[in-house]
Order: C-alpha cells, then structure tokens, then sequence
C-alpha cells in the first residue's frame, strides 16, 4: 500500500503539468523517500524479522542502515519544510511568491537529502556511529545500529530537535 500510494503521487505530479506547484514538488520528494523505504528498506527488514539472521553480507548491512536512516530524516525534514512553506503561504500570502521559487526549492530540496545522507552514510560507513562497528570486511549474522551517545545527540539533534 505505501508503494502505491507514493508511487500515485509521484505519477500524478509528472503527468498533469498544472499540479507541478512549489508544494507539490515536495510532496514528490517526501513520496520519493518513502518509495524508497517501502521499496529498498522494508523487504529486508521482513526478511531480518522473519529469519532471525541477515544472509546479506556486511557491505548490504550498511547500505540498508544508511537507507533507512537516510529515509527517515528524508522525511522528517520534507515534512518540515512543507509546514513551512505552508505556514508562509497562510500568514505571507502576498509575499509568499517572492519568499518562496521553484529555484530555492530546488536547492531546499536538494539540501535536504544531502544532510540526510551526510547524517547516515558516511558516520555508518566511516564506524562513527559505534564505540565497537561493524567492519564492512567482516561477515557477520546480526545487522544492527547500537550507537554511541554522539552520534545519537548529533543525528537526534539535526533530525529530530532543530527541525
């Protein structure tokens, strides 16, 4: 069902040139993370559940850490950012064309997904995330983030709190 509906929104605002509006390109952005973690993130988290083990390798075992956190703050800040521009288009109505352009949406949007994968890939990627991470080099059954007090107040912080 998340599939779908994600991937409905994201047909619907390529298609039909009239609902390419600044908020609805946000709302494909925000689809476009969720198609992801319904996509690239959830199948292997059943497959983890049911199997009580991960079969993948430790290299899949990153890149699945990192897409799911990435994911989430994705959407976590897209939902930000459109309260925002929703709150400016109600309380700036005759302003709100020149505060808000499809150019800095761009660059909004495009920000958005570089913090999100600045606070996933590289800490995981990089062991910053761990007292004691998972070597990419050593085969392992278990795939999971126990993070350490920094990284937790860093990503908790720029994902969570500041937003």
């Amino acid at each position: 069902m998340t599939l779908i509906g994600n991937i409905l929104v994201l047909v619907v605002v390529t298609k039909f040139r009239r609902l390419r509006s600044i908020t609805n390109l946000l709302l494909a952005s925000l689809a476009t993370a969720d198609i992801t973690v319904a996509s690239l993130v959830m199948p292997f988290s059943i497959i983890y559940d049911l199997d009580r083990q991960w079969r993948f390798g430790p290299i899949a075992c990153h890149l699945w850490i990192s897409c799911d956190v990435m994911c989430c703050t994705a959407s976590i800040l897209h939902l930000c950012v459109i309260a925002l521009d929703r709150f400016w288009a109600i309380t700036k109505p005759f302003r709100y064309r020149s505060l808000v352009s499809r150019k800095r949406i761009g660059f909004v949007i495009a920000f958005v997904w570089m913090c999100s994968a600045a606070i996933s890939f590289i800490p995981i990627f990089l062991g910053w995330y761990s007292d004691h991470p998972i070597s990419i080099f050593q085969p392992s059954t278990q795939c999971s983030l126990t993070v350490n007090h920094i990284y937790a107040t860093i990503s908790s912080l720029t994902s969570f709190y500041l937003p």
